[in-house]
């Protein structure tokens, strides 16, 4: 099993749309893929009020591969997403 931790800081003029956009178009996007098993996306707090997160659970590397191609540990961000960043970074976890 490998956690995917995906974080985006947002522009906050845009925060509405994209809110709409991450929970309309990224989630189910991601939850869809074959080998993925859950997705959860979380709303920033008063400490870092325009980043959000993106956590999705996968079966395997060639899971995330099959999904995202051959760079599947760089960050796949869909064109109608990008308007929407300042800076993202992602990470990958293996379960013990």
């Amino acid at each position: 099993m490998i956690q995917r931790v995906f974080s985006v800081e947002i522009h906050s003029e845009l925060r509405s749309e994209f809110e709409e956009k991450f929970s309309t178009l990224a989630l189910p996007d991601t939850l869809s893929a074959q080998g993925c098993t859950a997705v959860e996306i979380f709303r920033p707090t008063d400490c870092n009020p325009n980043v959000y997160l993106m956590i999705s659970s996968w079966k395997s590397e060639e899971a995330l591969e099959q999904k995202f191609g051959s760079n599947w540990h760089e960050a796949s961000i869909p064109n109608a997403m990008k308007k929407f960043e300042r800076a993202h970074s992602i990470h990958h976890y293996k379960s013990w």
